[in-house]
């Protein structure tokens, strides 16, 4: 019988509710087990679970609003640790791995009661042959303190390299105004709730292709339509930078139709994510593009597969949404005191 673990994470504090989500839909997904995040202070949250993660894992490849993930060995004082870091078993785990420290406050109002060499002290002792190395280590441990005297100890997994931050708007050739940030744009697919590598994701009004982008990345089956052939042509213009042999490779494709018809076959989208179109440069808006658009997104996207659809708060969408689908959540992603996104989760199961 495997034990249960209990691992430390650190979210992204941009939106919490839309890290946890991102996180407990990831985590079902490849491992078959609803977690719930308890929240310990701020973007401090910890879970208990029998599975034993590892940092090459799949779900660390798609996780964005985490920053940290790690095992949660201890709380207490930096006394109470000496006395029980045998117990760890550190030499049998990761003897012959380099080691490195951290140390850091949960809160600003304290300072750190000791430096790092003396936190690093009993942890050197546990290696039989220790190795110290900041920045070619093969094992991380962290202090998080939460008081002046008591800390959390953990065992570092995951760290966000956050490398989709080169993919950012204001970087790529092409940058058009309120297109939505490269984060934002992989968080709502990772809330489609799919891993299969041959899933083909749909952006129906995809414009120079941002969110699409973030799902090549991930090793999807990538569909761009847009009304717009100008907007078509940045969007090549933009994979082609980032990605050279995106449209040679076979997995990129894009499509010049009216998003409100059927462009499609039946049943051939395995997930959707898009943030439709609102402003005054649109061609077309209203209630009867966002009705034509379900309507026929229904009969292309599979029973039972998601969309995950990014509205402006002023447009009246999920009541039309909820005509076609199954509302799953809804998640509020607040911009300026005009302005809020609402990231609608929906199934296909009406």
């Amino acid at each position: 019988m495997t034990n249960t673990i209990e691992y430390f994470v650190i979210l992204k504090g941009t939106n919490k509710e839309f890290a946890t989500a991102e996180f407990e839909t990831l985590f079902s997904l490849y491992y078959n087990q609803k977690i719930k995040l308890e929240q310990i202070s701020n973007v401090y949250y910890r879970f208990n679970s029998n599975i034993k993660l590892t940092k090459d894992d799949e779900i660390f490849k798609r996780l964005t609003f985490t920053k940290h993930v790690s095992f949660l060995n201890f709380y207490g004082t930096f006394e109470d640790l000496k006395s029980k870091l045998s117990s760890f078993e550190i030499s049998k785990h990761y003897e012959g791995m380099p080691f490195a420290i951290n140390a850091s406050r949960m809160f600003k109002k304290f300072q750190l009661p000791q430096d790092l060499r003396e936190l690093a002290a009993p942890v050197y002792d546990e290696f039989k042959s220790p190795s110290v190395s900041l920045k070619k280590f093969g094992i991380r441990f962290h202090y998080f303190y939460d008081t002046t005297e008591t800390f959390y100890f953990t065992s570092e997994i995951y760290h966000n390299s956050m490398d989709y931050l080169e993919r950012m708007p204001k970087y790529r050739p092409v940058v058009m105004p309120y297109t939505l940030k490269s984060d934002m744009a992989r968080a709502a697919i990772n809330l489609l709730d799919i891993k299969d590598k041959n899933s083909i994701l749909l952006d129906p009004f995809c414009g120079i292709g941002g969110i699409l982008l973030e799902g090549y990345d991930m090793g999807f089956k990538i569909f761009g339509n847009d009304i717009s052939w100008n907007d078509l042509k940045y969007f090549k213009q933009n994979f082609e930078h980032y990605f050279p042999d995106s449209f040679t490779s076979g997995q990129v494709k894009r499509t010049l139709a009216d998003s409100s018809t059927q462009f499609l076959k039946e049943n051939s989208i395995d997930g959707i994510v898009s943030d439709i179109p609102y402003g005054k440069s649109c061609r077309r808006l209203g209630d009867d593009l966002y009705n034509d658009f379900l309507r026929s997104a229904k009969v292309y996207l599979k029973p039972g597969a998601k969309l995950v659809i990014i509205y402006a708060n002023f447009l009246e969408f999920k009541e039309i949404a909820k005509k076609y689908f199954t509302e799953i959540t809804e998640i509020d992603h607040y911009i300026n005191k005009s302005m809020t996104r609402h990231i609608l989760v929906l199934e296909n199961t009406k």
